[in-house]
Formats: structure tokens, C-alpha cells, sequence
């Protein structure tokens, strides 16, 4: 008789166990995630300018080539909004050896540092006669807004001016540099 009462004490257990599991099991939640893929595209038209020949020191010269004061367009090829951000780089000369101008925000200079200034107007979304600019910026090598929020297949115009350095150290040779129109998801 013991062996069946110690049958049915280990059944009765092995049920009670069984029933206990599924208490024991483990649930699940979700999240919903959703995603809209874009891409970020700009393009600059022209793609280069020319200031010409500029006296030393001279103050926000306009571009001549490839036509006086041109308008530059900053194409939104993406698809999606986007920011427009600008900068400028500091200008290198071709001679031997080669001076470099250095831009700044401040004030133009001479001798050693031979700081200039290159400055950004913006004419705003679909302004092509840039009727109405925005005050003159003047850049350095960093990142600053040219135009946020600009839809895709859109485009922001703008103009640049360029201030030469008091004086160049008797270098009168090319000078070349850079501007450049970064892209960034609005």
C-alpha cells in the first residue's frame, strides 16, 4: 500500500506541476516602427566663378565670369527637405612660394596672416532675380545656414562678395579657393 500512495503523492505532484508551468511562461509586447527613406543631393550652378583682377586692399568685389554679380542656385536633388549650410576655405596662391590668404570673420589683414573676407548673400527659395537679400554673411571654414527647409526639387539662390587683405606680401599671383554647400536632412 505504501508504494501506491507514494504513486499517487508523486502523480498528484507531477499534475500540480504541470498545471504551474504555464504560470511560469513568458510574454510578448511589440513595437511598431516605421522609417522613410531620403535621399540628401545639392548641386551648385555654376560650379565655378571668377573675381577677376582686384585691387589690394579692395572691399566685397562681385564676381565677373562667368557674368557680373552672378546668382548662384543651390539644387535640393534629394527627396526629401533639407538644410543648406556654407562655408568657405582659405585661398591659396600659385606662386613660389605660395602664399595663402587666410579667411576670417574679422578684419582683412597684411603681413604674415594676410586675412580676407568672403561673404555669402542669400536670396532665399526661389529667388532667381535675387530681388530681396539677406544681409551679408561673412564665412570662416565652419558650417553656418545658408537656407533651412528647402523642399526637394527646390532650390536656393544666393551671391558672394570677396574682400582681399590689406596687403599680399608684393604676391600677385592667383589666388584660389573654395566654397562649399553641404546638404543635411531638415
Amino acid at each position: 500500500m505504501i508504494s501506491k500512495k507514494l504513486w499517487a503523492a508523486l502523480g498528484g505532484a507531477a499534475l500540480l506541476a504541470s498545471v504551474a508551468i504555464p504560470a511560469l511562461a513568458l510574454t510578448e509586447g511589440s513595437v511598431t516602427a516605421t522609417v522613410t527613406p531620403g535621399t540628401i543631393s545639392v548641386s551648385v550652378d555654376p560650379a565655378a566663378i571668377g573675381y577677376g583682377t582686384v585691387g589690394v586692399p579692395s572691399v566685397d568685389n562681385i564676381p565677373t565670369t562667368p557674368s557680373a554679380d552672378k546668382v548662384i542656385t543651390a539644387n535640393n536633388n534629394g527627396g526629401i527637405p533639407e538644410t543648406f549650410n556654407i562655408k568657405g576655405a582659405n585661398a591659396t596662391g600659385t606662386g613660389t612660394p605660395p602664399i595663402t590668404w587666410t579667411i576670417t570673420t574679422g578684419a582683412v589683414g597684411g603681413a604674415a596672416a594676410y586675412n580676407y573676407n568672403h561673404k555669402f548673400l542669400n536670396c532665399g527659395i526661389g529667388d532667381l532675380t535675387c530681388t530681396t537679400v539677406d544681409p551679408s554673411n561673412t564665412m570662416d571654414a565652419n558650417y553656418e545656414t545658408l537656407q533651412t527647409n528647402v523642399a526637394a526639387a527646390s532650390s536656393d539662390y544666393f551671391k558672394l562678395r570677396l574682400s582681399t587683405p590689406t596687403e599680399t606680401g608684393g604676391d600677385t599671383t592667383e589666388h584660389s579657393t573654395t566654397v562649399t554647400v553641404q546638404a543635411v536632412a531638415f
